[in-house]
């Protein structure tokens, strides 16, 4: 780990340097069209944990983390808005609280994956926690706590490429100590997902807990940094690990789709989004193969 922990964040991330602005607004604007562009494809198939019966994932799930800004942290209390201040009375997990910003997945056990418009400035490794464990335990839970060792800081980001919305979109970021008792997951080294592949979701849509979908399919495998998938996502699951479902390796990381929340006709509020192929943008998976850090040369010399 010693060049990882050489370069400090203002030196391994391109927005500081002499186009500082000129990058910030691109990732801004980024960041923006990404946190909005999710959706659901046919049947919603969002699980909670606790509705899950397969044990692969829901051990998986406990090496993915929730991004949650430090004013949401009340020592090991979580808060936040209802997901009804934001939807139309009856929608799915309605109840429940939104409180992070983004997901992050375990790769080492003190390296964190996550899309790159998740992390734009410094203050965003400054200002959000990595909390493990945030999810619901049963139905009507109306209040989150998790153990303090679940709560990490970030110390600096350690890679960070941003090619353009929808391109390479993707960070690593160093937590202030190791994980224990959560193992970091398996990825994909080199080659590209088989097009024909299930695929499964872990990750926190609309800053809800932790959901699981089991449910989905490769559309489009031939662009070199992404590819498309009818997975359901939202806002929030930016930075999700997107699994091979038969094997459980990561083979992605999410980083767009389409507009997760409309407004019905007539209506004051809004509902989820209901796409079919075709009818809709894909929801897009960065490869996971994209992360230098994660190389076999770059693992095997650390």
């Amino acid at each position: 780990m010693d060049n990882l922990s050489a370069k400090r964040f203002y030196d391994k991330t391109p927005f500081y340097n002499g186009v500082f602005f000129l990058l910030l607004q691109v990732a801004a604007c980024g960041a923006g069209a990404a946190a909005e562009n999710k959706a659901i494809f046919g049947a919603d198939d969002r699980q909670d944990v606790y509705q899950v019966g397969d044990r692969m994932f829901l051990e998986k799930q406990r090496s993915v983390a929730a991004m949650i800004s430090v004013d949401r942290i009340n020592g090991t209390q979580l808060s936040g808005a209802n997901l009804s201040q934001r939807v139309c009375a009856g929608q799915k997990f309605a109840d429940q609280v939104m409180i992070s910003k983004c997901t992050g997945f375990l790769v080492r056990e003190d390296l964190i994956v996550t899309a790159a418009h998740c992390v734009v400035t410094a203050e965003d490794c400054d200002n959000f926690k990595w909390v493990f464990g945030f999810q619901a335990e049963r139905a009507n839970q109306n209040k989150y706590t998790v153990a303090a060792e679940d709560i990490y800081s970030c110390v600096q980001v350690v890679e960070r490429a941003y090619g353009g919305f929808g391109n390479v979109d993707h960070a690593v970021v160093q937590l202030d100590r190791p994980v224990r008792n959560r193992p970091p997951l398996a990825f994909r080294t080199e080659g590209r997902i088989d097009g024909s592949a299930g695929l499964a979701l872990i990750g926190h849509p609309s800053g809800l807990p932790a959901k699981i979908v089991l449910a989905g399919g490769v559309l489009d495998n031939s662009n070199p940094d992404f590819f498309a998938s009818d997975l359901d996502t939202f806002d929030g699951n930016s930075g999700s690990p997107v699994f091979d479902r038969k094997t459980g390796v990561v083979e992605g990381i999410v980083v767009r789709g389409h507009a997760d929340y409309i407004r019905p006709p007539g209506q004051t509020c809004k509902v989820p989004k209901v796409c079919t192929v075709g009818a809709c943008n894909t929801s897009d998976a960065g490869r996971i193969t994209n992360v230098k850090l994660l190389h076999p040369a770059a693992i095997a010399g650390s």
